[in-house]
This record gives C-alpha cells, sequence and structure tokens, in this order.
C-alpha cells in the first residue's frame, strides 16, 4: 500500500516519467495476479466435498470414466456452441430447443444478446471447471504444467504478415511435460 500510494504521488506530479509509469503497470500487474483464484484449488476442494478426489501418481482413466468425463466436456462445449447463434454449429437438438426458446421468450435484440453472453459465458466457464476436474482425476500436477505450457505460449509471437493470429516462431520448442505424467 506504501509503495502505491508513493507511486501514485509521484506520478500526480511527473505524469509522463517513464520509470513511474513502468512501476504503475508492474503494480496493476501485480495486483491483478494477487485477485485471481487458484482454479484448481477450487475443483479439487470440490471433488473433496464429494469423495471423488484423486491424490495419486497420474494415471490414465479407465474406460467408463473417460467416456463420462469426455462426455461432460463435449456437452459443456455443445452449450457454448448452442449459444452462439450460428445454425451450422448447433450440434444437438436438446440446444436447439434451448436457444429458440429463449429467442421466443426475449422481447428485444439486446435482451438476446445479454442471455446468449450469459450462457455463453456460463459454458465456458462449466467446460473449464470440467476439464480441471478431469485433470484432478487423473493426477495431474496442474501448476507445474500450466507453467510449461504458458511460458511456451509466451515465446510465440505475432503473424508477421498482418494475417491477424498468433504463431510458432522458428525456434520455438513446444513444453515438456513428459516428468509430469
Amino acid at each position: 500500500m506504501l509503495i502505491r500510494a508513493g507511486v501514485t504521488n509521484a506520478l500526480a506530479s511527473r505524469p509522463d516519467n517513464p520509470l513511474l509509469l513502468d512501476m504503475a503497470r508492474l503494480l496493476n500487474h501485480i495486483e491483478a495476479t494477487a485477485r485471481v483464484r487458484d482454479l484448481f484449488a477450487d475443483v479439487s476442494a470440490f471433488m473433496h466435498k464429494f469423495g471423488v478426489e484423486y491424490d495419486g501418481v497420474p494415471r490414465l482413466l479407465d474406460y467408463d470414466t473417460l467416456s463420462f468425463r469426455i462426455s461432460h466436456m463435449m456437452e459443456e462445449l455443445d452449450e457454448y456452441i448452442g449459444w452462439a447463434q450460428h445454425p451450422d454449429w448447433r450440434t444437438s437438438d436438446k440446444m436447439s430447443t434451448k436457444v429458440e426458446l429463449a429467442m421466443l421468450t426475449c422481447r428485444s435484440v439486446e435482451g438476446m444478446q445479454r442471455i446468449m453472453r450469459q450462457e455463453q459465458f456460463d459454458a465456458l466457464i462449466d467446460l473449464v471447471y470440467v476439464a480441471l476436474q478431469t485433470a484432478h482425476k487423473q493426477g495431474f500436477d496442474f501448476h507445474a504444467g500450466w507453467e510449461r505450457v504458458h511460458a511456451a505460449n509466451m515465446a510465440k509471437e505475432a503473424h508477421p504478415e498482418g494475417k491477424g493470429g498468433i504463431r510458432k516462431p522458428p525456434g520455438w520448442v513446444a513444453p515438456d511435460l513428459s516428468d509430469l505424467v
């Protein structure tokens, strides 16, 4: 708090100082990072609550468990796709019916768009939740794996030909997760 106050006061008198601007950006990043929840710990607590946690070494899942996990992730992805509102992307009659019912009961375009955003957001959170449950069930060290994948992703670069998107630059190295499995 004292550092934040000092930087804020100094910026008030020297708003163009690059060092102070960098310090303010760094403090903003640190504060934002501190607010991020440990999603994997949340999911682990959920699984512990219901007695379905796994604390062993990394493993493959048995056929029935794997089928259930895949089906559950596909259901959440299907829900997201269904709310994307493109008829070619609908993957189930159940989702088509939910979307059509919402369209019939909604009174405005803005209202329908709000419902679509809300449902898409919910589906994305559910998809991440189920994916984290699956990683937990398999005994993966998610934090260590995340750090490596994130570092490899940060080594990528913007596509140089202005095509948008991101690419793997020459010499890019994929993350090695072999010691984690």
